[in-house]
């Protein structure tokens, strides 16, 4: 069941962005946007493995619940934002500046 309302939450979101970015969106090729959402989809399955399986090996050396807390959190939160700058130059380049950064 929360597998279900994970993956709708996740579309309600995409929508939201795509209705939030319409303008911009327009401006686009199609191949500018394919270019976006598979340079999006990559980033996310790429920054998702090291999460799971690079997190929970480290955490798993960890002897104390609260330290593997911590550490969990401090993994998760560089992951993603090493793949939002990532993202930015990625969208920047591929957008010819529209969205990110070049």
């Amino acid at each position: 069941m929360s597998e279900i309302f994970s993956l709708i939450l996740f579309i309600v979101f995409i929508v939201y962005i795509l209705f939030e970015n319409k303008e911009k969106l327009k401006m686009l090729k199609v191949h500018q946007i394919f270019g976006i959402g598979i340079v999006f989809m990559i980033s996310v399955g790429i920054a998702a493995t090291i999460i799971y399986y690079g997190g929970n090996w480290v955490v798993g050396k960890i002897p104390y619940e609260w330290a593997r807390w911590i550490v969990s959190f401090f993994i998760i939160a560089v992951v993603i934002a090493v793949t939002k700058i990532y993202l930015n130059k990625l969208a920047g380049k591929i957008t010819h500046g529209v969205f990110g950064s070049k």
